[in-house]
């Protein structure tokens, strides 16, 4: 009676960026139905008024190796909202953080931001943003993100619908209900299915090792240091 059970799902299938980097074949018909997974799982959320707040692609995960079913983990940070809500408390992970997080006030249109991010990262293989933390994060404030040469190789439709989803500002970003509608989305199955740059795929492999890396480092962080260093550590990231 004084014992508590968790009993979760096993997610045997592995993380997405694992199962992209191991293909063969990666096209933009591949990345467009990997978003629409991953807008069918926020669209819910936002229509039952929860907030994510840390959309990542580490955050998707596989249900079985034989299946091509993505699942959102990690609701940390996930919040329920009234009607008209507006946080305040900066969370996330630094690459996908929306501008609006920032300055403490925003909706849960930053989670749409960080999706753009997402897709971005599917299409190019590098993160929108680049530099320190520091550098990072003066990027988003300003809200205008930069793009690389890979991403002027895609199809206008796929760079539109990346435009639409990093608008700096909130109110003019795509909804999930919008972006699940939007041509490249709705029309996935018709997208170009030409081999993209296979570089994309090596940057996607290099930023699972690093992000495997990445969390080994914090789960020692985890068990070394204090509460009151920890609680140090997020002022000093956000």
């Amino acid at each position: 009676s004084d014992m508590l059970y968790l009993i979760m799902e096993f997610m045997e299938g592995g993380e997405l960026y694992d199962r992209l980097a191991a293909a063969k074949k990666y096209t933009e018909e591949v990345a467009a139905d990997t978003a629409y997974q991953m807008l069918l799982a926020v669209a819910y959320l936002h229509a039952h008024k929860i907030a994510h707040r840390d959309l990542k692609l580490e955050n998707f995960l596989y249900a079985r190796k034989d299946s091509n079913c993505l699942k959102l983990i990690d609701f940390g940070f996930a919040k329920f909202l009234n009607e008209g809500t507006v946080m305040k408390q900066a969370c996330g992970s630094i690459h996908y953080v929306a501008p609006e997080v920032l300055k403490h006030s925003y909706t849960v249109q930053a989670d749409m931001w960080s999706l753009g991010v997402i897709a971005y990262m599917l299409l190019t293989g590098t993160p929108v943003f680049l530099g320190t933390d520091k550098e990072i994060l003066r990027q988003i404030k300003a809200g205008k993100p930069r793009f690389n040469s890979r991403f002027s190789n895609l199809s206008e439709i796929a760079k539109n619908f990346v435009r639409k989803l990093l608008v700096g500002d909130p109110d003019k970003r795509l909804t999930a209900a919008q972006a699940l509608e939007h041509p490249w989305i709705a029309g996935r199955h018709a997208v170009e299915s030409v081999q993209m740059d296979t570089g994309i795929l090596g940057c996607l492999r290099g930023y699972a090792q690093a992000s495997h890396f990445r969390r080994a480092v914090l789960c020692m962080m985890a068990w070394t240091l204090s509460v009151e260093e920890q609680e140090e550590l997020r002022k000093q990231f956000l």
